[in-house]
């Protein structure tokens, strides 16, 4: 198999409202009812499944809070944030404004932190190039990223399969900077510049790299930016970049024939 499952996480939650006690029952009881579902539905071992009981869930209320208007809410928020549970925590979310807030949220938000949640542990295993060029077609989420990086490079550059891979590539990683360059690399070669633009402002931390400021400097070339696009072509050449200086080159003529047609103009 592709993926191999080594443990399961049940987890089972309560809402705050009751005693400690009638909660952590309430939340074993949640979470066992889940492992008996999924035990039913599937065949994991049973040594596999580990139930964790997550008693009153205040992390679960507390998020939901940060999501919704609630009048006195930073009071509310206060409250969970600074009371210890032992100390009183419901008692002083009870006694706010009357009891309010804590009526809303017993009606609105406690019904939803009742829960159980499973959390699966698995590994996907090592494909090779010529596996993940077809798993790619059906199953992309198998894939590494650096799997998916060493499909494209079976492509020519620039051809529509390897731009595909670096599209594929940043929609399963949207949060990786590197995929986000690729994608800007293959967006520019389509002259699509909102796109690259956008895939660029996702940089932060690797803002330094030489393909950053490659794909930036044509990015700035092709907006007619000139001097922005020199300084990242500049950087990307002097961080050792070939590709940089061919765009180098590009550009000089490209002003050149900026200049030519201004002359002519007047």
């Amino acid at each position: 198999p592709n993926v191999k499952v080594n443990r399961l996480d049940i987890i089972g939650y309560a809402s705050p409202e009751g005693t400690l006690a009638a909660n952590k029952r309430l939340s074993e009881g949640r979470a066992m009812a889940l492992r008996d579902y999924l035990a039913y539905r599937y065949d994991f071992p049973r040594n596999q499944y580990y139930i964790v009981f997550g008693g009153e869930n205040w992390d679960g209320l507390e998020k939901a809070l940060e999501t919704i208007e609630l009048e006195y809410k930073d009071e509310v928020l206060d409250i969970i944030r600074n009371i210890p549970i032992e100390k009183g925590r419901e008692t002083k979310l009870m006694q706010l404004h009357g009891g309010t807030p804590y009526r809303y949220l017993l009606k609105y938000i406690f019904p939803s932190l009742r829960v159980a949640i499973c959390k699966v542990n698995y590994e996907v295993r090592d494909f090779s190039v010529e596996e993940a060029k077809e798993i790619i077609k059906t199953r992309p989420q198998n894939l590494s990223l650096n799997e998916m990086f060493l499909v494209a490079n079976t492509y020519p550059t620039g051809s529509q399969e390897f731009i595909d891979m670096f599209e594929t590539a940043v929609r399963m990683y949207p949060q990786s900077e590197i995929a986000n360059i690729n994608a800007a690399t293959a967006a520019l070669s389509r002259n699509e510049l909102v796109s690259a633009e956008r895939y660029l402002g996702m940089v932060n931390s690797n803002k330094n790299l030489p393909e950053y400021n490659n794909a930036m400097g044509i990015l700035m070339l092709m907006k007619g930016d000139y001097e922005s696009s020199k300084k990242y072509l500049k950087f990307a050449e002097q961080s050792g970049l070939d590709a940089a200086r061919g765009n180098l080159e590009e550009l000089v003529r490209k002003k050149a024939n900026a200049a030519k047609m201004k002359k002519n103009g007047k």
